[in-house]
C-alpha cells in the first residue's frame, strides 16, 4: 500500500450560526459596530447527520482584525428559491482574544431541495448575486453579478451515501513498518465490507480527491506519517467503530485513527469508551 502524506491547512474556526427557515426571516437589529469595508470570502460546507444534510456557509472578511473573535452580524430572508443575506456590521464582545484574524460568521441554509436558487448578498462594499445549483452530487455557486462576495471553492462535491473516510496517523515506529500497520487496519475494514472506492475529483470539504483519484487530508494531523483513506460501506456503522476501538486498545502507542461516515458519525481510536463495540478476533 502506498502511503500518501496528508496535506495540511489551518482549520476554519466556527464562531456563530443561524438557521434559516423556508419563509421570510428577519433578525433583531444588531448592536452598533463598525462598517464592513472588505469583501466577504465564503467556504461552503455540508453538515452531515443521520437524518439530513444541510448547507453551511463559512464566512470571513478579507480584512484582518486585531482580535481573532471579531464576528460578522447578519440577517437572512428566504422565500422559495430566493435567499438574501445581509451582512450588517462587524462586532466584538467585551473580551479581545489577542490573535489577529478575520471577522467570521457561519450561516446555516438548511437542507436545500435539488434545484437552482438565487442567492443575494448585501455587503458594505457592494451587493453580489449567485446562482446556487443544488443536486445530488454538488453545490455550485455561479456569479451572476457584483463583486462583494467570493466563494472558494465555487463547487463543493457532496459526499456520496455509503462513504466512510478518515486518517491513520502513526508516530514512533523507528525501524518498524508503517505500511504493515496501516494495511492491517484497512484489511480489518475490508473484512467487514468497507471496500476501496474511486470518487470523482474535486473538493468534498472533509477531504480532496485529486485528478488521479488520490485522497488528500485538509487538516493538521501532527503525526510522523498520516495515511488518508476513503471506502464504500453501507452496513451498520458500529461494526467499523469496533475496528477503530480495537486498534485503539492494542496499538495506541503507534496509531491514532479517525473514521467518519456519511451519516455524520465520528469514531476515534483514542476515545476509551467502547461500550457495545466487541473485541476483534
Amino acid at each position: 500500500m502506498n502511503i500518501h502524506i496528508a496535506r495540511t491547512m489551518l482549520p476554519l474556526i466556527a464562531i456563530t450560526a443561524l438557521s434559516c427557515d423556508d419563509g421570510p426571516v428577519a433578525l433583531e437589529p444588531a448592536p452598533q459596530g463598525s462598517a464592513i469595508d472588505s469583501r466577504i470570502l465564503i467556504t461552503p460546507s455540508e453538515v452531515l447527520s443521520p437524518d439530513a444534510r444541510t448547507l453551511l456557509l463559512l464566512c470571513r472578511t478579507e480584512r484582518i482584525y486585531p482580535c481573532v473573535n471579531y464576528r460578522i452580524a447578519y440577517a437572512v430572508a428566504r422565500r422559495g428559491a430566493r435567499i438574501e443575506v445581509s451582512f450588517q456590521r462587524i462586532e466584538i464582545g467585551s473580551v479581545c482574544f489577542t490573535a489577529i484574524g478575520p471577522a467570521r460568521c457561519d450561516i446555516d441554509l438548511g437542507a436545500l431541495a435539488p434545484g437552482t436558487y438565487s442567492l443575494t448578498f448585501h455587503v458594505g462594499t457592494g451587493d453580489a448575486t449567485f446562482d446556487l445549483l443544488v443536486d445530488d452530487d454538488v453545490y455550485a455557486a455561479t456569479p451572476a453579478g457584483g463583486e462583494g462576495v467570493q466563494f472558494s471553492p465555487s463547487t463543493l462535491r457532496r459526499i456520496p451515501d455509503g462513504t466512510v473516510w478518515g486518517l491513520i496517523g502513526m508516530v514512533g515506529l523507528i525501524g518498524g513498518s508503517y505500511d504493515a500497520l496501516a494495511s492491517a487496519f484497512l484489511d480489518s475494514l475490508a473484512a467487514r465490507g468497507a471496500l476501496s472506492v474511486t470518487l470523482e475529483p474535486g473538493e468534498y470539504g472533509e477531504f480532496t480527491i485529486d485528478s488521479v483519484g488520490a485522497m488528500h487530508w485538509p487538516w493538521i494531523h501532527g503525526c510522523h506519517v498520516a495515511v488518508p483513506y476513503v471506502r464504500h460501506y453501507e452496513g451498520p456503522s458500529d461494526s467499523l467503530g469496533a475496528v477503530v476501538a480495537y486498534f485503539g486498545r492494542t496499538q495506541s502507542q503507534w496509531m491514532s485513527i479517525t473514521l467518519r461516515t456519511w451519516r455524520g458519525q465520528l469514531y476515534r481510536s483514542w476515545v476509551t469508551n467502547t461500550t457495545g463495540m466487541g473485541a476483534i478476533p
